[in-house]
């Protein structure tokens, strides 16, 4: 699996996206999205970021993603985060003024790909990185985490 990379593009367009917490919010493919209502003393800020990937991630707790590792509407969340085609992250929280006015946090991360519902979320393998080389861009296999990495 490739290590995901930070991207300030995609982070922008979530930024985008939830900006002034907007009433009206859906999420697209590869964009995953977790709201919590707040008030002036209760707002969690940006510690709200745990408590949206455990959130996302729940489903897959809950669900698994099963023998055939296809991603389902129940577990759509985790999948986006598990994803091995999905090479770039950006992420966006809003907690300001206008948001707190409407008593919400807003948190969203898009990613530059994402599987379809019945598309399979990741190849399964025996050896952590036993792919990395038939990769072009990152070629190398990081001792921490075992993840394909760009050489250095």
């Amino acid at each position: 699996m490739i290590e995901l990379q930070y991207d300030k593009a995609l982070e922008d367009k979530a930024v985008t996206k939830i900006k002034n917490c907007a009433s009206s919010l859906s999420s697209a493919i590869g964009e995953i999205f977790w709201s919590k209502e707040v008030t002036a003393t209760n707002n969690i800020g940006e510690d709200g970021i745990e408590k949206a990937v455990a959130s996302w991630w729940k489903s897959f707790e809950s669900n698994a993603f099963g023998d055939d590792r296809k991603n389902k509407k129940s577990v759509i969340s985790a999948a986006n985060i598990a994803y091995d085609g999905a090479t770039k992250v950006g992420c966006a929280i809003d907690f300001g003024a206008a948001c707190l006015k409407l008593g919400k946090l807003y948190i969203m991360c898009i990613d530059d790909e994402s599987p379809a519902v019945d598309d399979v979320i990741y190849e399964a393998g025996n050896e952590a990185c036993a792919k990395c080389v038939s990769t072009a861009t990152t070629p190398v296999c990081s001792p921490i985490g075992g993840l394909c990495v760009a050489a250095s």
